[in-house]
């Protein structure tokens, strides 16, 4: 039982982080936009973007 807990919570912290990393990122794509728009543009092209990292 403890371990079946601690596995529920452990996949449930890591949604959390996961999920706080992808919020940020959108703050941070968003801020970046404007600043410095064709690294943005450079960003969207890449592959990294089409995976989702920020």
């Amino acid at each position: 039982m403890k371990r079946v807990l601690l596995t529920c919570l452990t996949g449930l912290v890591s949604l959390l982080m996961t999920a706080g990393v992808a919020l940020a990122g959108d703050v941070c794509i968003d801020c970046h936009s404007n600043i410095s728009p064709g690294q943005v543009k450079d960003w969207e092209a890449s592959k990294h973007a089409g995976v989702g990292v920020t």
